[in-house]
C-alpha cells in the first residue's frame, strides 16, 4: 500500500483486504464529484460530467459501480450485478441515495 513509479507516473496501490477471505462479498464505489483529470481535454471531460449526470455522482458525490454478493449458503459461482443491469440502477437510484442522505446527516461525521 502507498504510492508506486509504473510508466513515469505516480499511482497508488491499494491493498486486497479481501485476500483473508474464502468467499468475500465485495462492492466498487466510486468517490468523489470530479471523475475526471484536469488536464483531459474538453471531449473527455464533457463525456465523464455526462455520465456523472446520469448516476448518483453529480448529486451525491459517489456512485456504486458493480458488486459481487456471495449468496448464503455458497452456491457455485458469485451472483454479480453491474450498473447498467436494472437491479443495480434501482439501488442506486432509490435506496442509495437514501442511504448516502442519512449518512451525509450523521453527527459527528467529519466535513
Amino acid at each position: 500500500m502507498g504510492i508506486v513509479e509504473a510508466g513515469g507516473r505516480q499511482l497508488v496501490a491499494l491493498e486486497d483486504v479481501a485476500r483473508h477471505y474464502r468467499r468475500p462479498s465485495i462492492c466498487d464505489i466510486k468517490v468523489g464529484f470530479r471523475t475526471w483529470y484536469p488536464s483531459g481535454d474538453a471531449a473527455y471531460i464533457q463525456r465523464c460530467q455526462l455520465k456523472d449526470a446520469a448516476t448518483t455522482q453529480a448529486t451525491l458525490g459517489f456512485k456504486v459501480c458493480g458488486m459481487q454478493a456471495r449468496p448464503h449458503p455458497p452456491a457455485p459461482a458469485p451472483q454479480r450485478s453491474l450498473p447498467d443491469q436494472p437491479s443495480m440502477q434501482a439501488v442506486a437510484g432509490g435506496a442509495l441515495a437514501t442511504w448516502g442522505a442519512k449518512l451525509a446527516a450523521t453527527p459527528g461525521l467529519p466535513d
